[in-house]
């Protein structure tokens, strides 16, 4: 009786009527969370785990599946898609990071965007500092290629040790993947020495997106010491709209200073006394938006599939010389 009663439940589990629920789930989950990526990871295992306790019940209790060995193949990797789907949800990470050139990634820079329940931050095992950027650009500010230069820790500054990624091409480290984003623009480099203390502390001040919002290069920033001040980067080469050109930071430019008390432009190594530190301009260099990705069982989620399609493609090509064979059978006997 009690083994009747486990029959009962596997065959209910594995009936066409749930799988017709668990994929309507799926779909209504999908269509809810379009608008709302972030919920996506949370709600959306719940119909992939009915999914796969569904085909997991089928492959129990479907006696037809022992009999075709690339049948039983498929439906096996099919749930294997369907729990690394799921588990790869809830492992997943999405984020944005801006770097500058010259800039060393830190992991407290990326800016999360979704990221799932069981997701770990690995972020510290990646190191590289960001190199030369550049951004082709055609008549009517229509973008071309994107070059950023990466160096990683321990090689020399040297062409032929340098990774370079761009639009096709990204950068991966520890399960993570950073691809190059439209969003970039110009940063200040700044040095502040404090003027109670001495001490000095470099950084950079990005402005926003350019050429995108070129007419607006300004950004409020707070020092240090808290004096709020206005940058403004002013650039002596303006945008080409009818000529193709290339975004470098190799360009001239001033930076302009308003703070409570004074209103300054700075050239390239030129200092302003302040209050309570020395604010020096040491140049502009171009800052790089990254898109940042983990989901670490991607590789074997497309494995799995790519075992799917070729167990299902394996059964269907042994059911036509089966019924090929069959058919030439018959065909002798009436003869």
């Amino acid at each position: 009786m009690y083994k009747s009663a486990i029959t009962t439940l596997l065959r209910r589990l594995a009936s066409l009527r749930l799988t017709l629920i668990g994929m309507l789930s799926l779909l209504g989950t999908i269509l809810f969370t379009y608008e709302q990526p972030n919920r996506l990871a949370e709600l959306i295992v719940y119909p992939l785990s009915l999914l796969a306790i569904n085909l997991l019940a089928a492959l129990i209790s479907n006696v037809r599946f022992r009999y075709q060995p690339w049948l039983m193949i498929f439906h096996v990797c099919l749930l294997l898609v369907v729990v690394l789907a799921g588990t790869g949800l809830l492992l997943r990470f999405e984020g944005r990071v801006e770097i500058a050139e010259g800039q060393h990634f830190k992991d407290a820079t990326v800016h999360p965007v979704t990221q799932g329940e069981w997701y770990q931050s690995a972020l510290q095992q990646v190191d590289f500092i960001q190199g030369p950027i550049e951004v082709d650009y055609h008549s009517e500010l229509r973008r071309g290629t994107t070059r950023s230069i990466l160096q990683l820790p321990g090689m020399a500054v040297t062409n032929e040790q340098l990774i370079q990624i761009g639009d096709k091409q990204t950068y991966q480290a520890a399960n993570y993947r950073f691809a190059t984003t439209p969003n970039k623009g110009y940063a200040a480099r700044l040095a502040w020495q404090d003027a109670r203390t001495k001490q000095t502390m470099q950084g950079f001040v990005h402005f926003p997106s350019f050429p995108a919002k070129d007419w607006k290069q300004e950004m409020r920033w707070r020092t240090p010491r808290g004096e709020i001040v206005q940058l403004t980067l002013k650039l002596d080469s303006p945008v080409k709209q009818d000529a193709s050109w290339t975004l470098r930071s190799a360009v001239p430019a001033y930076l302009h200073i308003k703070g409570d008390e004074q209103s300054v432009e700075l050239a390239h190594g030129q200092a302003l006394n302040m209050q309570t530190g020395t604010l020096r301009f040491e140049g502009v260099v171009l800052w790089m938006g990254y898109q940042v990705d983990y989901n670490p069982l991607l590789p074997w989620l497309f494995t799995a599939a790519l075992c799917a399609i070729f167990a299902l493609g394996m059964h269907f090509q042994a059911r036509f010389w089966a019924g090929e064979k069959g058919h030439q059978h018959w065909q002798a006997k009436d003869v």
